[in-house]
C-alpha cells in the first residue's frame, strides 16, 4: 500500500536536503464477473478481493456470500521489470448463479477513481436506484459517537505514515471497533470494509455504525 521514495521538503519557500519519505500507492484494479471486465478502480492495493466483493454488493450484483462461488485474484505484470506486482491486478469473482449477471447492465465505460464511486457509470439507471428506507429501532449514544474519530485515527497505520489515506471503520453500538481499512479513496475504503463484512457473514449490519474519514 505504500512505498518509500526520495522527496526535498520546501518549508517558507526554502528547499531542504533530499530524504526518504514514505507515501500512499495508487493502482488500477480491474474487477471481473465470470471473465467480463465491469470496472476498474483505482485503489490502495491490498483486500483486493474485499473490494471486489463489495464492489458487487454495492452495486446489487450479490446479497449475500454464498452468492460468490470463488474470488480469483490475479497480479499484476510490471512493465518495467517483468515481475508480478500490484500494477494492472485483477479480480476474478465467479457466482453460483451466473445467469443472473447482466454484463452491459453494470458495466462501467471509464475508470473509478479514487475520488468519486460514480464516475464511468455508463447509464443514468445505475446511479438513480431506489433503496428501500432505513426503518430501525437502534440508537446509539452521542458520546460514543464523538469517540469515534480517535478510535479510528488510532488505528489508521497507512495515514499516521503517509498523510494520504482515507478510513472507513465499522463500530457496535457500544464503540468498540470491529474492523478498519485504508485507502487512498473513501469509496474503496469502504467497499473494503463492506467486503469484509459480506465474506465474513456479518450482514445485515443494522445493530452497527460505519464511520469515515473526511477532508473536513
Amino acid at each position: 500500500m505504500t512505498r518509500k521514495v526520495m522527496i526535498q521538503r520546501f518549508t517558507d519557500g526554502h528547499a531542504q536536503p533530499a530524504c526518504e519519505d514514505e507515501v500512499i500507492l495508487e493502482e488500477p484494479l480491474e474487477i471481473r464477473i465470470e471473465g467480463s471486465p465491469v470496472a476498474i478502480a483505482m485503489r490502495s492495493p491490498g483486500h483486493d478481493e474485499e473490494l471486489a466483493a463489495g464492489w458487487l454488493l454495492s452495486e446489487g450484483i450479490v446479497t449475500a456470500a454464498d452468492d460468490i462461488a470463488a474470488l480469483v485474484p490475479k497480479p499484476g505484470g510490471d512493465v518495467q521489470t517483468g515481475s508480478a506486482s500490484e500494477r494492472a491486478a485483477m479480480v476474478d469473482v465467479m457466482l453460483r448463479d451466473p445467469s443472473r449477471f447482466d454484463a452491459a447492465r453494470h458495466r462501467r465505460s471509464l475508470l473509478t477513481n479514487a475520488s468519486c464511486g460514480l464516475c464511468g457509470a455508463a447509464t443514468v439507471e445505475q446511479v438513480l436506484r431506489d433503496f428501500p428506507p432505513v426503518s430501525s429501532p437502534f440508537e446509539i449514544a452521542p458520546d460514543v459517537i464523538l469517540q469515534m474519530p480517535a478510535l479510528l485515527a488510532a488505528r489508521q497505520g497507512a495515514f499516521r505514515r503517509t498523510g494520504g489515506v482515507h478510513a472507513c471503520g465499522l463500530f457496535d453500538a457500544d464503540g468498540n471497533l470491529l474492523a478498519l481499512r485504508e485507502d487512498v479513496g473513501r469509496h474503496n475504503a469502504l467497499d473494503k470494509l463492506l467486503g469484509r463484512a459480506l465474506l465474513d457473514g456479518w450482514l445485515p449490519l443494522s445493530q452497527h455504525v460505519i464511520f469515515l474519514s473526511g477532508r473536513v
